[in-house]
């Protein structure tokens, strides 16, 4: 059957049409997966960006890391990640010799750390200090980390670490230095320096700049903008050379 364009064409338009309609009568049912992480990869990767380490901090049972070997399949993974309850996880992803993980906290020393452990398996926050509910776990540094395991450069730095970034990056700075991407959950509550302002900030005088965003969380109290995650790259990509819109 001939289908004549102009048909073709209204037909395009009012499934386009449909489609809007239903974005916008549910936002916050289709912000994440249209603001997914998996597409802010890829579009960073189409400019030309490479990632030959991924280094997943609060990896929980690696889905990331596991998502981020699509867009960059030949990439390595190490996984660091504070809570035993996902090691079972952790360890049958290691099968494939491209994944490595330490259970540890991340932080600005090796040594002793402290974890207050959250009811969400995906919660919880590093202390360097004993707090009121915390317990003692290892401590270890990206920089040793990556020296350790040898883990080749470009490295992709993925931070869901829930308000610890400043003191994670205390103990990156070598790291830093070869880092090509760094994604970073980032939050709009909270104390000034830990909001999204000053972090970008913070990691603007560390070399990096934002490039894309991606899954903007609103919070259920009153669906006020909660998080969001920044990705950012070195201030001398070719993309900061360029400041008009077309």
């Amino acid at each position: 059957m001939d289908i004549p364009k102009a048909v073709a064409e209204r037909a395009m338009w009012s499934l386009t049409e449909s489609a809007k309609e239903l974005v916008e009568a549910n936002p916050l049912e289709f912000m994440k997966p249209v603001l997914s992480h998996f597409n802010a990869l890829k579009r960073i990767r189409d400019r030309g960006v490479n990632v030959e380490t991924v280094v997943d901090l609060g990896a929980a049972r690696g889905s990331w890391s596991k998502m981020a070997r699509t867009v960059w399949p030949n990439s390595r993974c190490h996984m660091i990640e504070a809570n035993h309850s996902w090691e079972r996880e952790l360890h049958d992803l290691t099968t494939d010799p491209a994944y490595s993980y330490v259970i540890a906290a991340a932080g600005p020393k090796r040594g002793e750390g402290h974890f207050k452990f959250s009811k969400d398996p995906y919660g919880g926050v590093a202390r360097t200090e004993k707090e009121e509910g915390t317990s003692r776990v290892p401590m270890t540094t990206v920089d040793s980390e990556c020296a350790e395991h040898g883990l080749q450069t470009p490295i992709l730095l993925k931070f869901d670490t829930h308000g610890f970034e400043r003191e994670i990056l205390e103990g990156a700075s070598e790291t830093l230095k070869k880092t090509s991407l760094i994604v970073i959950e980032a939050y709009n509550f909270g104390k000034r320096e830990k909001r999204f302002p000053a972090m970008l900030d913070s990691l603007e005088d560390l070399g990096f700049r934002c490039i894309d965003i991606g899954e903007p969380l609103f919070r259920d109290y009153d669906h006020s903008f909660w998080q969001i995650d920044f990705f950012l790259v070195p201030l001398d990509r070719p993309e900061f050379e360029y400041g008009g819109y077309k």
